[in-house]
């Protein structure tokens, strides 16, 4: 079994096809026929995200060997440098400077000036991800014709970066630790199911 589920399916493929040096293409289909049940609950979504995290680093080290590997072509620098910054270094690195720079602030170690321009890098950078994310989507699929439905997904885009983006980070430590002492397990994932949602 594996905690990464389709990370680890479309890596698996992707280093088969280029072991065996055949043409191939995996392509990713918008607008599947099948839905996915979100957590309902805070602590459910928490189990998830740990889980989630957990599953990124096992695909990181299960295949580490594609790392900057030129046989492996953009998945191996563009893909997995990817998974390295953002999956495997980017939450410890962003929690550590949570604690780290407001913690030397206050020892009288860094200038107010310099807790208030990290501060203000962190959060520029969080939420040009987001904004950017739904601008490329939106530009690709164009699903939210309304211009009202755009501006609400663009001010959640912006919200999220202060408090969900921490609790999210943190979720992602927890995963890491996890992952070090080697839990294998799933976590309760509570489902309600799909039958009263509205269509």
């Amino acid at each position: 079994g594996s905690m990464g589920e389709d990370l680890d399916l479309v890596i698996k493929l992707h280093r088969h096809m280029r072991d065996t040096r055949r043409k191939y293409r995996i392509q990713f289909v918008p607008e599947p026929v099948c839905w996915t049940e979100a957590p309902e609950t805070l602590s459910v979504l928490g189990r998830q995200r740990t889980r989630w995290q957990r599953g990124a680093l096992e695909c990181f080290f299960r295949y580490r060997a594609m790392l900057f590997n030129p046989r492996y072509g953009r998945v191996g620098f563009l893909g997995f440098g990817h998974i390295l910054i953002v999956d495997v270094l980017g939450p410890v690195a962003e929690v550590l400077g949570y604690i780290l720079i407001p913690a030397f602030w206050l020892l009288g170690i860094l200038s107010g000036e310099y807790l208030l321009a990290f501060t203000s890098l962190v959060f520029t950078y969080g939420v040009c991800v987001s904004v950017c994310s739904l601008v490329l989507e939106e530009a690709e699929l164009q699903r939210f014709p309304r211009a009202r439905d755009l501006a609400v997904l663009t001010a959640v885009a912006v919200i999220e970066n202060f408090g969900y983006r921490q609790l999210n980070n943190f979720w992602r430590v927890k995963g890491w630790w996890q992952f070090l002492r080697g839990n294998q397990g799933w976590g309760e994932m509570t489902r309600t199911g799909l039958g009263g949602a509205k269509k």
